[in-house]
């Protein structure tokens, strides 16, 4: 059986409506309808914050990833939000119906630095998968340094859904024709090893095949197996 699910958000939105549409609205933790323009608020009743990320289930609970842009409302990114001290790492919060949801903490924290990586920067795109093989909890998201498209794919582990992940390193994606490719603004891509993805997912098949799906930072999306 398939250890984990990977939910876009259409598709999560629609699981939401189908899980809303009996009952009344109400304010406890037992509540049914997600009620639009307000924040959504956790089992605390603090606002949710976790923004540009995935949903994944593993043993019949969600868990909700997403980057902590409280204090950076704008979503200040690269650089920019690491020397201002605006990026915070990724939260997880879990869920039983996907509508009420507890807050798990920090999975992720932010970088301080990444070996291998010069330049500072901030993460983004975090999803996270089960691998059989070796019982670890795998978080795939991009790290993004400096001046676009120097964007890069990188992977932390735990032990567990919530974490805490630990930085495993960066993942060499694209193909070699590409990698000094100009895009459509005429930027450089970057040179880096690891070449380039941004705004990717990942995927783990019924047969237990995993896939990571990424823009390559020339317009293709490109799919991986890993």
């Amino acid at each position: 059986m398939m250890k984990a699910y990977i939910v876009l958000l259409p598709a999560l939105l629609l699981l939401l409506m189908q899980a809303c549409r009996d009952g009344s609205p109400g304010t406890s933790d037992s509540r049914r309808y997600i009620l639009n323009n307000t924040d959504w608020k956790d089992s605390d009743g603090n606002p949710i914050i976790a923004h540009d990320g995935g949903i994944s289930r593993f043993d019949g609970t969600w868990y909700w990833y997403g980057s902590d842009y409280s204090g950076n409302p704008t979503g200040i990114y690269g650089t920019r939000a690491f020397q201002e001290k605006l990026t915070k790492g990724v939260n997880v919060y879990s869920s039983e119906d996907l509508v009420n949801w507890t807050y798990g903490g920090v999975a992720l924290e932010a970088p301080q630095e990444l070996e291998g990586i010069e330049g500072e920067g901030s993460i983004h795109r975090a999803h996270v998968i089960y691998n059989e093989k070796t019982g670890k909890y795998v978080m795939w998201f991009f790290y993004f340094r400096d001046t676009y498209p120097d964007i890069m794919a990188t992977v932390a582990v735990s032990d567990n859904p919530t974490g805490p992940f630990s930085y495993a390193g960066r993942v060499e994606t694209g193909s070699p024709e590409i990698k000094g490719a100009i895009i459509a603004v005429e930027e450089q891509r970057s040179e880096a090893p690891s070449g380039c993805a941004q705004d990717l997912n990942v995927f783990v098949d019924e047969d237990g095949t995993a896939y990571l799906v990424y823009d390559d930072g020339v317009r293709n999306i490109r799919v991986d197996k890993l």
